[in-house]
C-alpha cells in the first residue's frame, strides 16, 4: 500500500474555515478595541488642553478659541487623524472671556459622536451628558 504525504484537499479547507472563523470574530473586537483606545486618547488630549486653556486664562483673563496660542495646532489632531480638536465659545453665549468648549470631532472612519468639555467641567460624549 502506498503511503501519502502531506495534507488532503478537505483537511487544508477545514483549516481555511477554522481560520475564517476566527478572523470573524477577531477582527471586529480588535477594531473595537482601536476605536475605545482612540475614544481615550482625545479624551486626555481634552483634558490636557483644557489645562492649557486654564493656564492662559490665569495670565491673560481670557481663553482661546486659537489653540496655536497655546502651542497646538489649529485644530489639533489627535491619536492618528481619528479625532479633530477644536475651541469656541460655549453655547450658551458666554463670552471667550468667561467659557471656552473644547470639541473632539471624530474623523476618517472613527464612530460615535463628539466628545466635549468645557472650562465649567461639563462633559458630553455623542452628545449624552459625562464620559462614562
Amino acid at each position: 500500500m502506498n503511503k501519502q504525504n502531506g495534507y488532503s484537499l478537505v483537511e487544508l479547507m477545514m483549516v481555511l474555515a477554522i481560520i475564517g472563523i476566527i478572523a470573524g470574530v477577531a477582527v471586529p473586537s480588535y477594531q473595537s478595541n482601536v476605536q475605545t483606545s482612540a475614544r481615550g486618547s482625545s479624551m486626555n488630549e481634552l483634558l490636557d488642553i483644557m489645562r492649557a486653556q486654564e493656564n492662559y486664562s490665569a495670565n491673560n483673563f481670557s481663553y482661546s478659541s486659537d489653540l496655536r496660542d497655546l502651542n497646538y495646532s489649529n485644530p489639533h489632531i489627535v491619536d492618528g487623524e481619528k479625532y479633530s480638536v477644536a475651541a469656541s465659545t460655549c453655547a450658551d453665549g458666554s463670552a471667550i472671556t468667561s467659557c471656552v468648549l473644547l470639541t473632539a470631532t471624530p474623523q476618517n472612519g472613527q464612530t460615535g459622536g463628539p466628545i466635549t468639555i468645557n472650562s465649567r467641567g461639563e462633559k458630553t460624549k455623542n452628545g449624552s451628558a459625562g464620559w462614562k
